[in-house]
C-alpha cells in the first residue's frame, strides 16, 4: 500500500530572511550624494554648492581652511542667512545613520559657518519646506553647530541621525556666527552622509523569484510504499 504524506523543505524561508535582513544589518557605509543644490552660489568665487559634498578641499578627513578653487559653499551677499537653503540629494533612498559635517573654514570668515539650523527630510526632494511644505519632514530644530577652527587640520564634527530614511537632506533657517566679517553669509565645507541603502520593494521581489528559480519548493509531496 502507498502512503502519500508532504515533507517540507525548510531551505526557501531562511535565505531570503538572510537576504532581506542583510539590507538593515549592513555596518553604516560613507554615501556618495548625487548632487547638492543651494538657495544661492558665490559663483565669481567658485564656491558652490556641488564643492560641499565632492570631498574636494578635503585631505584624509582634514578640510583645508583656502575657500576658493572649488573647495567650500557660499552663498550670495544679497540673501540674509534665514532665507538660504542648503540641499543635498543622495540619489536613492537610504537609511542615514548620521552626518559629518564640516563649518565654513576659510579663516578669515569663521563667522560665516553655521550657528544653527533647522533640519528636514524627504522622499521625493519637491521643492523647499517653504514652497512644498508637504514634501518636507522636519528631523531636528535648531541644530547647533560648533564653530570651525580655521585650521588646515579641521576634521569637522559629527550629527546623528537615527537612521532616518530619505533621499534628500536640506538646511534652512540658518543662523551664523555675525555680525563680524560677512555677517549676510553662511556657507559649509563638507557634509557627509553615513547609512545603507533601502531596497526598492522590486528588488525584494526579483530575489524571491530568483530562489524559486534555484529550486526552492515550500512543500513537496512524497510517496512510499509499506
Amino acid at each position: 500500500m502507498k502512503h502519500h504524506h508532504i515533507v517540507s523543505i525548510g531551505l526557501c524561508a531562511p535565505m531570503l530572511l538572510v537576504l532581506l535582513g542583510s539590507a538593515t544589518h549592513v555596518r553604516a557605509a560613507q554615501i556618495v550624494p548625487l548632487s547638492a543644490s543651494a538657495s544661492s552660489e558665490n559663483v565669481g568665487g567658485t564656491r558652490l554648492a556641488a564643492n560641499a559634498v565632492d570631498g574636494s578641499g578635503l585631505t584624509g578627513n582634514q578640510h583645508t581652511n583656502v575657500p576658493d578653487l572649488n573647495k567650500m559653499w557660499l552663498n550670495l551677499a544679497t540673501e540674509i542667512p534665514s532665507d538660504a537653503y542648503f540641499k543635498i540629494d543622495l540619489g536613492g533612498t537610504f537609511s542615514v545613520d548620521s552626518l559629518q559635517v564640516w563649518n565654513y573654514n576659510e579663516s578669515a570668515g569663521l563667522d560665516r559657518g553655521f550657528q544653527t539650523a533647522d533640519l528636514w527630510t524627504s522622499l521625493t526632494g519637491t521643492g523647499t519646506p517653504t514652497t512644498n511644505p508637504a514634501s518636507w519632514t522636519k528631523l531636528t530644530d535648531d541644530q547647533g553647530f560648533t564653530k570651525a577652527t580655521g585650521a588646515s587640520t579641521y576634521t569637522g564634527e559629527p550629527i546623528a541621525l537615527g537612521g532616518v530614511a530619505t533621499k534628500f537632506i536640506l538646511f534652512d533657517d540658518i543662523t551664523n556666527y555675525g555680525p563680524a566679517f560677512g555677517a549676510n553669509q553662511v556657507g559649509l565645507s563638507e557634509v557627509q552622509a553615513f547609512g545603507n541603502i533601502i531596497p526598492e520593494p522590486s528588488t525584494f521581489a526579483l530575489a524571491a523569484l530568483s530562489l524559486l528559480g534555484l529550486g526552492c519548493p515550500v512543500r513537496r509531496l512524497v510517496s512510499t510504499s509499506s
